[in-house]
């Protein structure tokens, strides 16, 4: 089954970022499935899209690519993923990454499938 990856990025990144996947510690690493994220809109969400080294802003998640999500849109994030929470194990683990990003002002990367 598909599955959205969240992880936290404690730095701001920058036009060489590199944000592929081995750079993060897996076990840090919330995977989601696509069933779960699909039901959900983010349109509300200021997003960065990461596409061949160019940050291009939008809102919402990409399905098949990078988003960076920036600490001033983790509040909105937080409220969304925290409304669709149906005591999910795997939901409630994203909202304890959102939690931790947010307390510090880090950002988070969403993998998509």
């Amino acid at each position: 089954m598909p599955c959205h990856e969240f992880a936290i990025y404690k730095k701001k990144p920058n036009y060489f970022t590199n944000f592929s996947k081995m750079y993060l510690k897996q076990k840090d690493m919330v995977k989601v499935s696509d069933e779960f994220i699909d039901e959900i809109s983010f349109y509300k969400v200021e997003t960065y899209f990461h596409y061949y080294r160019k940050k291009c802003k939008e809102n919402g998640l990409a399905l098949l690519g990078i988003t960076i999500i920036p600490p001033e849109s983790l509040e909105e994030f937080f409220k969304i993923i925290k409304s669709h929470n149906k005591n999910n194990k795997v939901m409630n683990e994203l909202i304890k990454l959102t939690e931790e990003a947010l307390e510090n002002n880090w950002y988070i990367i969403h993998y998509g499938i």
